[in-house]
């Protein structure tokens, strides 16, 4: 299985591959600028993809960009069903580039090459709804306030055979759009423990739970059912507590090690710890994740048949 890294920055996406595979499985990060890419560095895993030096993505007519305040985040996903991936970037603050604020939409790359050779000609146009749905005249996009955009992710949501679209937001909704035979339907919030717009939503304690709600899934409870991963200041999950066809989801709780402490991804030094202590009469308190805003990708990294989070 070939495995495709996207990179993304506002201005330009790079792309690695590994000398085995095709665009099946894909993981994306961050970048900026023509040139400096930083080195990829993999951690030794057995059974990971092992990925080449990234290549630029040009576009045979205009370039292959993002627009609007950045914090962009691509995918691949078949949005016109011709059996071959298109490139999804979603933005946050698009039409800013113009001078005025539209929302945060979902831009739709063409693959005009082949699934094993994707070409675009940096063409594009905004997702939205299909015909038959009234409010199709207008591009799917979600309420954000900052540092988070559209995350467009593709997962089976209610058990149709059918991946349907989700993305997480910064108040901490997460948006579903159900996929149908002709596309995916307007957006709507999927039910949860909770209510992150509630009178409580200005205390730390509920921002430190609710925001930069970046959202995955992936059955971890072994029911059959695709939990939710959450991001932002601490890995947390909550468990499915809906139907197969109808999902539903409990309070979210602490993603812990094998030592019972909470997943990280940095260890704060001495003058990190001191920074919080100095303002914690302000409110402020070291993000148990060790970041404030992390985005997981649910994956079988290692193809080991156990979900990974990347």
């Amino acid at each position: 299985m070939k495995t495709i890294l996207i990179t993304l920055s506002c201005l330009l996406l790079q792309i690695g591959v590994d000398a085995q595979t095709s665009i099946k499985q894909n993981t994306l990060i961050g970048q900026r600028g023509l040139t400096g890419f930083p080195e990829l560095v993999f951690a030794d895993i057995p059974g990971a993809p092992k990925l080449s030096t990234p290549i630029l993505i040009s576009g045979t007519e205009t370039p292959v960009i993002s627009q609007g305040h950045g914090l962009s985040a691509p995918a691949f996903y078949d949005m016109d069903g011709d059996g071959m991936k298109d490139l999804l970037i979603g933005e946050f603050g698009s039409g800013l580039e113009n001078g005025k604020y539209m929302g945060n939409f979902l831009r739709v790359y063409k693959n005009v090459g082949t699934e094993n050779k994707p070409e675009f000609t940096g063409k594009f146009d905004y997702a939205r709804p299909p015909y038959e749905v009234p409010s199709n005249g207008t591009p799917y996009s979600v309420d954000q306030f900052c540092c988070i955009g559209f995350t467009p992710q593709f997962v089976d949501l209610n058990n149709d055979q059918q991946a349907d679209m989700i993305t997480g937001t910064y108040y901490g909704e997460v948006i579903w759009f159900e996929k149908t035979a002709s596309g995916f339907k307007a957006g709507e919030k999927l039910a949860q423990y909770g209510d992150p717009r509630s009178k409580d939503r200005m205390k730390k304690w509920h921002q430190f739970y609710w925001l930069y709600s970046a959202a995955s899934f992936g059955d971890f409870t072994g029911d059959g059912k695709p939990d939710l991963i959450t991001g932002g200041r601490a890995l947390r999950i909550s468990k499915n507590i809906g139907t197969a066809t109808s999902p539903e989801f409990d309070e979210r709780q602490l993603l812990m090690d094998v030592d019972g402490k909470p997943l990280k991804v940095y260890d704060f030094t001495k003058e990190d710890l001191k920074f919080y202590e100095d303002r914690k009469v302000l409110g402020y308190e070291p993000p148990e994740s060790g970041d404030v805003d992390l985005s997981p990708y649910v994956s079988d990294w290692d193809n080991d048949g156990v979900l990974d989070i990347l």
